[in-house]
Formats: C-alpha cells, sequence, structure tokens
C-alpha cells in the first residue's frame, strides 16, 4: 500500500510567498501601459471596484466608484468625482441625500470655495436646481409710476430679498420727480450698505443702473435690496419703478 509523503514545514507558506512575488511583479510590470481595448472588447468594474487618477502628490484628479453617503441599507453609492489639482471637487454625480432609501442622483458643478453653482433638479427630474433665475418689467410714463414719496430724508420706496450665487449685483430702477422745479435724490442698499453713488433726480425720466459692485456675504445667504428716495427741494414728489436685478462673477 502506498503511503503519501508528508508535507514539508513551511512548504504551503512557501508558495503562497511564490504566488505574492509573481503578483507583485506583475503588477510592476506596466502590463497596461500603453494598453488599447479595441474591437468591442470593454473593461467592467465590479464589487465596489474604484477607477482613479492621481497626481505625483497623490490628490485624486478622477474617480470612479464608491461615493459617500451609502444607502440606509449600506449599499454602496457608484458615482463619479472631478477634481483640480489642487483637491477641490470640480464635478461629480452623486446623491447627497439617501436617508429615504431612494437614489436620486445629480450631476453638481463646484466653484473653487466647493459650493455648488449649477446642478439638475434631480428630485422633480426637470430643469435646473441651480442656478434660480428671475426676471421683471417696469413702466414706462412716469405718470404711471405709483410708488411716491415727499420725504426730505431717505425713505425705501422698493425692496426684494435675493439668494446669493455670484459676488457681485446690480440693480436698475427708473426715478423722476413729479413737478418741474422739484429735484430728489435716490440711492441703493444691500443688506442695509450703500452700493453704488447717491443719484439726483430732476423732472426728467432717468434709467439707472448701480454696479454691478461687489456685494458681501457667504455663498446661498440672502440679500436684501432696498430702492430709497428722498424729495430734496421744491412741493413735488419723487417716483420710482424697479427695473430689475441681475448677479454676476468677479
Amino acid at each position: 500500500m502506498t503511503q503519501e509523503a508528508a508535507v514539508p514545514p513551511g512548504f504551503w507558506g512557501r508558495v503562497q510567498k511564490m504566488i505574492d512575488d509573481a503578483i507583485a511583479g506583475f503588477a510592476r510590470s506596466g502590463f497596461l501601459r500603453n494598453a488599447s481595448i479595441t474591437g468591442g472588447a470593454g473593461l467592467t468594474i465590479k464589487d465596489g471596484g474604484r477607477l482613479a487618477l492621481e497626481t505625483a502628490s497623490g490628490v485624486v484628479l478622477f474617480e470612479i466608484g464608491p461615493v459617500g453617503p451609502a444607502m440606509p441599507d449600506g449599499t454602496i453609492q457608484q458615482g463619479l468625482v472631478i477634481r483640480r489639482a489642487d483637491g477641490t471637487p470640480a464635478l461629480a454625480m452623486f446623491d447627497a441625500n439617501t436617508s429615504d432609501g431612494v437614489l436620486r442622483q445629480a450631476a453638481n458643478w463646484y466653484d473653487r470655495g466647493g459650493n455648488v453653482v449649477l446642478a439638475d433638479d434631480t428630485d422633480s427630474g426637470q430643469g435646473i436646481a441651480r442656478p434660480w433665475l428671475s426676471g421683471a418689467f417696469s413702466r414706462t410714463r412716469f405718470a404711471d409710476m405709483s410708488v411716491t414719496t415727499t420725504s426730505s430724508t431717505f425713505e425705501t420706496l422698493w425692496d426684494t430679498t435675493i439668494t446669493k450665487q455670484q459676488p457681485r449685483l446690480q440693480v436698475g430702477y427708473r426715478a423722476t420727480m413729479d413737478t418741474s422745479g422739484t429735484t430728489g435724490e435716490t440711492r441703493v442698499l444691500v443688506n442695509d450698505v450703500q452700493i453704488g453713488p447717491v443719484a439726483t433726480e430732476g423732472f426728467v425720466v432717468a434709467s439707472r443702473y448701480v454696479g454691478p459692485a461687489a456685494v458681501a456675504g457667504a455663498h446661498m445667504s440672502d440679500l436684501t435690496i432696498k430702492i430709497q428716495g428722498r424729495r430734496t427741494s421744491g412741493s413735488g414728489a419723487l417716483r420710482v419703478e424697479p427695473l430689475g436685478w441681475r448677479t454676476q462673477q468677479a
């Protein structure tokens, strides 16, 4: 009867080392260097794998794979992130809020401060989520301008609150005195800080545009815009009609 030879001590350890050395040598061989995938072939990454591009300093510029947050049941969320060379995010596709267990991934474009400046509306599935846009029309005949003042001190005639999306703001309005010989002044405040100069008004409809001027406040903070006016001489009244506002880049 044949008897099997005993396994020498450390045999399996040596086998494992040979396997590890072979894998390490393959990894160092540059097998995929200058490689091409052609003829309908493809590269598939499964089971939570990740594809990344790193700079020499270790900054991950591009990655496809697991991104946070995970689903409530622990399922990994797969997405895409593109970063600038300084490590700040530039583009990403992921769902920032997975607490309801429904994956609604949005494409996000970031400024260098990490703020989302452009994104699709992933909740409704229609249009954009950022930025928020608005517009307005205005009366052109001074007799139709119903908001007036005869105050000798600045009085707020129009105001609105907007969400800050960009660092600079321009405000437009029309103003006139309704009686010849009467004069007045107008100005614009943002969060009670004047932007632009005080304008002198007379018996003529003038279109004023204040800015674009830098305004204080964090991204997505509220900006309260006020158009103020006062009468400085005469017996008539100052009439003011807003044209609108717009924000723009620095």
